[in-house]
Order: C-alpha cells, then structure tokens, then sequence
C-alpha cells in the first residue's frame, strides 16, 4: 500500500488562505483561541505529529489484522465531508466485500 499526496493547487491554497485570513481579520477573539489551542496541542505531544506518537501501536494493529480481514480507516484519511487521522483508534478489520462498498466514506 502506497500513501500517494495531492498537493494542492497554488491558485486554490491562495484562494483558501485569502478566506482563512479574512475570517480571522473578521473573528479575532476566536482566531486567537483556536491558535491559542492548536499551539497547546502541538507543546503537548512535544512538536511531533499525533501519528507518529502512535506509529508503533498502529503498527501493531496493522500486524495483528485476522486472515480475510483489511485495515480500514473508520473516519477517511481524505473523506470529502470530513477528514481522519491515521492512528489506532480509527483503525477497524473490514472484509474486503465490506471495505470495498465502505469506499472512502464515513460509516458513521
């Protein structure tokens, strides 16, 4: 399996970051707290990215998958109505019928 990035168009970032700063520039008082949060979650897990702190119990998770099973994501890395993390507790065992018809959605 192969993690593949789509990296985003220049016109398209441009155009989302010109709408994140003018809701900013709207919403200061909640711009600052939502930075203010961010920055306590990053001090938090000491700068790393949340999945490398759990790489070695995903890890396991994938080496411990039954025969006939698959790894599936329950919330998708890149779903188009919400997006999830690739960490254990978003891990579940599908077989592949049900992984297949579960595609790139949110089953719940």
């Amino acid at each position: 399996m192969t993690n593949s990035y789509v990296r985003e168009a220049p016109e398209r970032r441009a155009k989302r970051v010109a709408s994140v700063r003018a809701w900013e520039a709207a919403n200061p008082e909640q711009a600052a707290a939502l930075a203010k949060a961010s920055n306590a979650l990053r001090r938090a897990a000491g700068g790393r990215p949340i999945a490398k702190l759990h790489a070695t119990q995903t890890a396991a998770f994938y080496a411990a998958c039954p025969p006939g099973k698959q790894v599936d994501h329950v919330v998708p890395l890149l779903g188009k109505q919400v997006c999830g993390l690739h960490v254990p507790w978003n891990l579940q065992y599908l077989t592949p019928l049900a992984n297949q018809r579960k595609g790139n959605r949110h089953a719940g």
